[in-house]
């Protein structure tokens, strides 16, 4: 049950599940996976090390694990979810999802969403889980997903220059950024 979490990945005050990501994983889903490693030294209060695995290094799912990514871009992921056709046939735009299967004596968890952006919104949430009531096996999060610019301006040559536009939504997610540093200061 996620209500269990951290403590189901803790024995006698060492952690004890491998945090893996794809073999082609995204940084985020790197920067995702180093986040959880960060979340569990804090949590024990020691340095963590030899628990972050890419895909290939895991030989099977006999061991405690926590999986980044969804199968179709964690082949672990894949492989605790049984292989769904279509690989993301799980997960939905706009959702992610933290989802524990039981594999007697082994725990995994799988932590994923249909984005980069919806599977760091889950990780987030998973590090954070005192403020969200983890419970049951699965837990749902909303994603506010971002719009790629539609290629068909640039195939139109709309847009003459390429990197003012670049440079203009950079400066919009500093700003949006800035803004949430800030609303979190006054907190």
């Amino acid at each position: 049950d996620l209500s269990d979490f951290p403590d189901m990945f803790v024995r006698d005050g060492t952690l004890n599940p491998v945090i893996i990501v794809g073999d082609r994983a995204s940084s985020s889903d790197v920067i995702a996976q180093s986040n959880i490693i960060l979340f569990f030294g804090k949590y024990l209060d020691k340095q963590i090390k030899g628990v972050a695995k890419l895909a290939s290094e895991t030989g099977n799912l006999n061991q405690n694990i926590i999986s980044i990514g969804n199968p179709c871009h964690n082949d672990v992921s894949s492989k605790i979810m049984n292989y769904p056709q279509p690989c993301n046939k799980d997960f939905k735009e706009g959702k992610a999802v933290i989802r524990i299967y039981n594999n007697n004596p082994y725990i995994h968890v799988v932590v994923a969403g249909y984005s980069d952006k919806g599977t760091r919104e889950a990780v987030d949430v998973l590090t954070n889980y005192n403020n969200y009531g983890l419970s049951g096996n699965e837990f749902f999060i909303d994603v506010a997903e971002i719009k790629p610019i539609p290629d068909e301006k640039l195939e139109n040559k709309e847009i003459e220059n390429e990197g003012t536009v670049m440079e203009s939504e950079k400066q919009k997610i500093i700003e949006e950024l800035n803004k949430k540093i800030s609303d979190k200061g006054k907190e």
